[in-house]
């Protein structure tokens, strides 16, 4: 068959409902491949950083060739710095990657995109990892949230203080710590169901909310119940807005069938919407599918709850690398830092705690 045919083929699969329930395997990724080629042949160019996360869930036989095969549709200028060389291995790339990444794109984004490991070892926990397959449901924080919770890149840019092939210092400030851990939403369809495991963990959340007596206080004057039911959305609508009080709304008809039922939720806002509850129910739901997969709800000692990458401990410390969109997790180490990914801590707006002065900027030393 060529190219095209099984383009289109897929394409029509993947837009239709008939074949809904069976398993087909593979039309995602040929959709998602012609996709970049339209793109491409259309002069729509991007860069490498995007396309490498939108491929995450792609295998490759050829560690280097999760790079190397999008060279003929990224950007110009990305795909002259990246010429193929198979001389050298998938970690020598990996870190030649991240080193153009943040020295010549001047970004801390693809910082975003650390935390899961592949079959390469000894890569520095700021370098991700680009060999690992990364479930097709989990999202990028960047994905699923409002731009109102990202820091001001332009108004507070990385601050690099010394980068090489294994160390990378960074200046931010510490703004808070882990204190407890929740469980870790899996990848199947927790929260689109009734099933044991997703009560196991709506109930291990909502235990750890109702540990709070009140929140702190935060723009949105959000108390415990409404801060709960946005953390699990990351603060975000399904079109990546900021939430309003029609998902309230969604969130009470969602959680009466998906909730663990120890939340009193009289006190969330709800207002009449020509949305169905039905609708609004899988609304919610999507929202909070797509935000939570492969994270753990977790609070922290100063009393706010988030969403952590799955490797989070308590202990961990709360980082807002000048720079950065998102705080990141950061475990402290003897002789410096490991970066275990970025978070969404609800209330905790990133602008307002980099120009805060009582926060002292660090140095942090990324091994």
């Amino acid at each position: 068959m060529a190219w095209d045919e099984l383009a289109v083929a897929a394409i029509i699969i993947q837009r239709i409902k008939m074949f809904e329930g069976f398993e087909l395997a593979g039309t995602g990724g040929v959709s998602a491949i012609e996709e970049m080629r339209v793109q491409s042949r259309d002069n729509e160019e991007h860069g490498l950083l995007e396309y490498l996360r939108s491929t995450r869930h792609y295998r490759a036989t050829d560690p280097r060739d999760r790079v190397y095969a999008l060279l003929g549709v990224v950007h110009p200028e990305d795909a002259a710095a990246m010429r193929p060389d198979y001389s050298i291995d998938p970690k020598e790339l990996y870190k030649r990657v991240a080193l153009y990444l943040i020295e010549d794109r001047k970004s801390l984004d693809v910082l975003g995109y650390v935390g899961f490991r592949g079959t390469l070892h000894g890569l520095p926990s700021w370098i991700p990892d680009w060999s690992a397959v990364v479930p097709e449901e989990y999202m990028a924080l960047a994905d699923v949230s409002h731009g109102a919770y990202w820091l001001d890149q332009h108004k507070h840019p990385p601050v690099i203080d010394e980068i090489g092939y294994n160390s990378l210092v960074l200046e931010g400030k510490r703004i808070d710590a882990v204190m407890i851990t929740g469980k870790e939403m899996g990848t199947s369809p927790i929260g689109h169901d009734n099933s044991e495991a997703s009560l196991s963990v709506y109930k291990d959340w909502e235990s750890l909310a109702l540990s709070l007596d009140c929140y702190p206080a935060n723009p949105d004057g959000d108390d415990v119940i409404n801060a709960y039911w946005k953390t699990l959305i990351a603060g975000a609508t399904e079109n990546n807005e900021e939430v309003d009080a029609d998902y309230g709304r969604h969130f009470i008809n969602w959680y009466a069938k998906f909730g663990a039922g120890l939340l009193d939720t009289s006190g969330v806002p709800r207002i009449d919407s020509e949305v169905t509850n039905e609708e609004g129910v899988l609304i919610y739901g999507g929202c909070v599918f797509d935000a939570t997969v492969g994270r753990r709800l977790a609070l922290t000692n100063k009393g706010f709850l988030g969403l952590f990458p799955a490797g989070s401990k308590d202990g961990d410390v709360i980082v807002l690398l000048s720079g950065a969109k998102f705080p990141s997790v950061v475990r402290l180490l003897s002789d410096g830092h490991l970066l275990l990914g970025e978070c969404y801590v609800h209330g905790a707006w990133p602008d307002e705690l980099m120009d805060d002065k009582s926060l002292r900027r660090e140095r942090f030393q990324f091994k």
